[in-house]
């Protein structure tokens, strides 16, 4: 896709991350994408405690994917779920975790970022194809539970 650099990693690839001296993630581990790596997301992830994407983090569009953190954290990189000219075809979700006990994450100088949050000091792309539908008006109020309209 346009945008990703010739030299790119898989996250599938054990030895991609451990040509900058890390660890492919395994379930509540905190990922850092360094500056200078460009990590592609092409299977899904264990369930993550946080990210820190400081160079580039892209979803692969090849199947729908899910990826489950409590803190995405892009300071200065980038994270592109799709762009603009080249949207997201598949689905992707981002969820995010954690609670009211979730480990708070203080930034120097500015406020405190808690459970499921997204930070973005740096560029985000999320781009899906246009389903030509922005909303709907509905004729009648629905309650909740209700499994009809």
């Amino acid at each position: 896709p346009p945008g990703r650099p010739m030299n790119f990693h898989l996250w599938s690839n054990k030895s991609a991350w451990e040509s900058f001296d890390s660890k492919m993630p395994t379930e509540g581990s905190t990922v850092f994408i360094p500056f200078g790596v460009w990590m592609v997301m092409d299977i899904d992830p264990p369930p993550l405690k946080r990210i820190f994407v400081y160079g580039g983090l892209e979803v692969m569009d090849n199947a729908d994917h899910k990826l489950e953190v409590e803190i995405l954290f892009v300071q200065g990189g980038k994270f592109e779920v799709g762009t603009p000219k080249v949207p997201f075809t598949n689905r992707f979700e981002l969820v995010l975790t954690g609670n009211h006990f979730t480990e708070d994450m203080p930034l120097p100088n500015g406020p405190n970022v808690g459970a499921k949050a997204l930070g973005v000091f740096g560029f985000l792309d999320m781009h899906g194809i246009d389903t030509g539908k922005q909303f709907v008006k509905l004729a009648a109020d629905v309650n909740a539970g209700d499994s009809s309209l």
